[in-house]
C-alpha cells in the first residue's frame, strides 16, 4: 500500500493552491484532520459532520463540517491524494525496471561470452554439445535483447533515446535484412525486397530504425509457414516514404490488433 502524507499533500508548498481556495471557499469553518485526528487545515468547527477521506478503499483522514461541502471536499482530496498515488507507484515500476534490466546485463554477459569462447575453442567436437551450445546461446541473445528493449523503452518514456541523423534508408533496411539472411534462407522463405534510392535521405535514429524493421522482418519470417513468400518495398510520395512489409504468414487475429502497439503485448498463438 502506497503511503500518502496527507499534510504534505495540503501543503502551501505543493500545486495545489486552487485545491485549498476551494476548500476555504465552501465553508472557512470547514476543517481536514489526519487519520489519527490531527488537524491539519482549517479550525474545529462547530458542525459535527465527520466525512472521510479515502483512497483505494481506506481511509486517510477526515473532512469535518456541513455535510455537503464535507463530502465534496472529502472527494476532492481523495482525488488528489490518488494521483499522488498513481506518480509514486509509476516511479517504484520505472525503478524496479532499471534495476532488473541493468542486473540482468552482468550474467547475461558472462554467459554469452563463455559460450562464445566454448564454441570457438574447439575442445567441443561431438555434434549434440555444439548444438546444445546454439541452443543456449541463442537463448541467451534473446534475453540480451528484451533487457536492451527494456532499457531502451524507460529511455524513450523519458524522451531521451532517440538519437537523430540524417542517413540514407536504405542503409537502414539493408542492415536489417542482412540480420535475417540466414533465417530466411534456412525457412526456405522467397524474399522479395526493393531497396529504397540510395539518396533517399531521412531523419531518424539508425539503431532504433534498423532494429524496429528487423524485428518487424522476424515477425514475418518466424510467423510463415515453411517455403513462404515475404516482400519489403518502399514508396515515396512528396515527403511521405512509406515502407511495406508483407507476408504469407499466419497474421494477427483481429481481437489483438487494437492491443500491438502496448507495451510488452504478445499475441498468444505461433507456428
Amino acid at each position: 500500500m502506497v503511503q500518502v502524507d496527507l499534510k504534505a499533500l495540503l501543503s502551501t508548498d505543493r500545486d495545489t493552491g486552487s485545491l485549498i481556495d476551494t476548500i476555504q471557499s465552501l465553508n472557512s469553518t470547514l476543517c481536514v484532520q489526519d487519520v489519527e485526528g490531527n488537524l491539519i487545515l482549517g479550525e474545529q468547527p462547530s458542525a459535527a459532520h465527520k466525512q472521510s477521506i479515502s483512497l483505494n478503499g481506506t481511509v486517510i483522514g477526515w473532512v469535518i463540517g456541513q455535510e455537503q461541502e464535507a463530502r465534496t471536499v472529502a472527494r476532492l482530496i481523495g482525488a488528489e491524494a490518488e494521483i499522488d498515488r498513481l506518480k509514486v507507484l509509476e516511479q517504484n515500476k520505472d525503478e524496479w525496471f532499471w534495476t532488473a534490466a541493468h542486473d540482468l546485463k552482468a550474467p547475461l554477459g558472462l554467459i554469452l561470452g563463455y559460450t562464445g569462447l566454448m564454441q570457438d575453442g574447439g575442445t567441443i567436437a561431438n555434434e549434440e554439445d555444439l548444438g546444445f551450445l546454439d541452443e543456449i546461446k541463442g537463448a541467451g541473445m534473446r534475453m540480451n535483447q528484451l533487457v536492451l528493449e527494456v532499457l531502451d523503452l524507460m529511455l524513450i518514456e523519458d524522451g531521451k533515446a532517440l538519437e537523430l541523423e540524417t542517413m540514407a534508408l536504405q542503409e537502414v533496411l539493408n542492415g536489417s535484412t542482412a540480420d535475417l539472411e540466414a533465417l530466411i534462407k534456412e525457412k526456405h522463405h522467397s524474399f522479395a525486397y526493393t531497396p529504397p534510392a540510395a539518396d533517399l535521405m531521412l531523419q531518424l535514429d539508425p539503431v532504433q530504425m534498423q532494429r524496429t524493421f528487423a524485428n518487424l522482418l522476424a515477425n514475418a519470417v518466424n510467423f510463415t509457414l515453411e517455403g513462404g513468400q515475404i516482400s519489403l518495398t518502399t514508396q515515396r510520395d512528396g515527403d511521405t516514404v512509406t515502407v511495406t512489409l508483407s507476408d504469407t504468414g499466419i497474421g494477427i487475429p483481429a481481437d489483438n490488433l487494437p492491443h500491438i502497439f502496448e507495451k510488452f503485448h504478445k499475441v498468444q498463438r505461433g507456428l
